[in-house]
């Protein structure tokens, strides 16, 4: 993965386009039957992105990211729960 620097993900357009994955992923996942291992695996991927972007010292520009996920991506647990360790 070329866009990766020790485990982050620093580039914008990197970020931004792995956001929209992201929000496809999370749209096409079955709310109702969230035990389903698919929707899990998916579940994990964007919250293990999320919690890969850095702004660096860029703190306001990292909270409005962490609010644009708490927005578009609030289904899920893992993330919410991921969220409130920052």
């Amino acid at each position: 993965m070329c866009f990766l620097w020790n485990g982050y993900v620093h580039d914008p357009t990197t970020i931004q386009l792995l956001f929209e994955i992201s929000q496809a992923l999370h749209s096409d996942t079955d709310l109702v039957n969230m035990k389903n291992d698919a929707n899990q695996q998916q579940a994990r991927f964007i919250s293990r992105f999320v919690r890969m972007v850095d702004h660096g010292v860029e703190y306001e520009r990292h909270l409005a990211f962490l609010m644009e996920c708490r927005g578009a991506l609030s289904n899920i647990i893992e993330l919410k729960e991921n969220m409130a360790h920052y």
